[in-house]
């Protein structure tokens, strides 16, 4: 596969498919998580959501470290400059690893006060608690994860994430009902066993990526004395790798900001937007998996310098994921209501969730032009963009935008469902222009 010479279409179906399937097994893996969860209890379910954004946290890290790995290997294989590819694979793995040490330490210190501002009390609280310290202390298996996966994307290959993320998925389904109930010599660990899956999958992952990477060129004779500190590679690493973590992390901060709001208006609420935005996440995998075909073209062929390949990579893949977005929103919209009976009996939780969806399937197409502008952007090696782009749909839009919606004009939920369809439809627009802009730069 080369991703400077071969046609657009196909290289994006090559890589964004086998993607997209992962990405699929590793919903689905999600989904697992929130339906054993229910079974255990409402709390369970409630806890579990508030522990979506420090789980968001963790893997943050991971994926930023790794879109910015990518960015970078991506751009020395277009120089065809394969030593200095190889110097950041192998620096990024070391530098994973001290961050997750931090990550792990300073998690597990304030886990409590954490819950405590994002509204978390009683049964909710004690689940989340049990379920975020045991991920915490597995986190180095998710980020290692990562920073190994972007070596292969930065070579075309989607395919061995996606075996990785189809064997989490089976080995999920065992066990999870395993460690949450017990069998045999196995105690039942509750909703901490489900944690303790996850990590245990993970590092599983981990491994089979790092195999599969030691065979490709990236890897090819490196020795221990390779992974010894270069500080300088790792402040390029963090210069394109920190801005994607901080982006995701201000994610995790949005989720907190809308936990805040929506747990003033309704108790179940926090659950039924846990469930609905699992639902969102199933739906949005196939526009996200052209994000990383976006990624490692672009970069590949920006460090060609194969201008008229990059816009034609961006034009193709905003196509395609339109039409993607539009058949998405007329699922949701048609059997948004089943959707979330699959996780919770529950009426209320059902209604909350189903105004959200309805709201939210209009705002499917602009996550897809977000996302995907916001990885060209890494792949032309500007960051920062959607660090900025983060900070004002994460945060800053919100808290104004809620408020005025949710307390001035008394929307309330409906309010906050509606702010989120104006933040990302604005954000969306503003990147685009972003990539237009530099687009244009790049060729003059």
């Amino acid at each position: 596969m080369k991703l400077t010479k071969d046609p657009i279409p196909q290289l994006i179906a090559k890589i964004s498919i086998p993607a997209g399937i992962g990405m699929f097994f590793q919903t689905m893996y999600n989904l697992v998580d929130t339906y054993w969860a229910g079974t255990l209890s409402v709390a369970a379910l409630g806890g579990l959501s508030f522990t979506f954004p420090l789980f968001l946290l963790v893997i943050s890290l991971g994926i930023g470290i790794g879109q910015g790995t990518n960015a970078l290997i991506s751009h020395a294989l277009g120089e065809d400059n394969l030593k200095k590819a190889k110097k950041y694979q192998v620096q990024a793995i070391m530098m994973a690893i001290i961050v997750s040490i931090f990550v792990s330490i300073i998690g597990i210190a304030f886990t409590k006060p954490l819950l405590e501002v994002m509204g978390a009390s009683g049964e909710e609280f004690l689940k989340a608690q049990e379920y975020i310290r045991v991920i915490f202390l597995g986190a180095i298996t998710m980020i290692l994860a990562g920073v190994t996966n972007a070596g292969l994307l930065a070579q075309g290959d989607s395919k061995s994430n996606r075996n990785a993320l189809i064997g989490g998925f089976f080995a999920n389904l065992i066990l999870d009902p395993l460690f949450l109930y017990g069998y045999g010599p196995i105690p039942a660990m509750g909703i901490d066993g489900i944690a303790l899956a996850t990590v245990i999958i993970q590092a599983c992952v981990f491994f089979y990526l790092f195999i599969k990477l030691k065979h490709t060129p990236l890897m090819e004779k490196t020795t221990l004395k390779s992974y010894k500190p270069h500080f300088s590679t790792w402040r390029e690493i963090a210069y394109q790798g920190l801005p994607a973590s901080l982006n995701m992390m201000l994610v995790s901060l949005g989720v907190f900001v809308i936990n805040g709001y929506i747990s003033r208006y309704n108790d179940l609420a926090v659950s039924a937007y846990g469930v609905a935005i699992r639902i969102e996440q199933m739906v949005l995998l196939p526009a996200m998996s052209l994000n990383v075909a976006a990624l490692s073209l672009t970069g590949q062929n920006f460090g060609a310098r194969q201008f008229e390949r990059v816009k034609e990579i961006y034009a193709t893949c905003l196509r395609y994921g339109l039409i993607i977005m539009t058949i998405g929103a007329a699922i949701v919209l048609t059997v948004g209501k089943s959707l979330m009976g699959i996780f919770t009996q529950d009426a209320e939780v059902i209604s909350v969730g189903l105004q959200y969806l309805r709201i939210d399937a209009f705002v499917f197409p602009a996550y897809m032009l977000l996302f995907l502008s916001i990885a060209v952007l890494q792949g032309l090696k500007k960051p920062l963009y959607g660090m900025y782009i983060g900070i004002y749909r994460q945060v800053a839009g919100p808290l104004i935008i809620f408020w005025l919606l949710a307390e001035w004009f008394d929307l309330e939920l409906l309010g906050i469902w509606l702010g989120i369809f104006i933040t990302t439809w604005s954000a969306a627009l503003i990147t685009v222009i972003a990539v237009r802009k530099n687009i244009h730069q790049m060729e003059s």
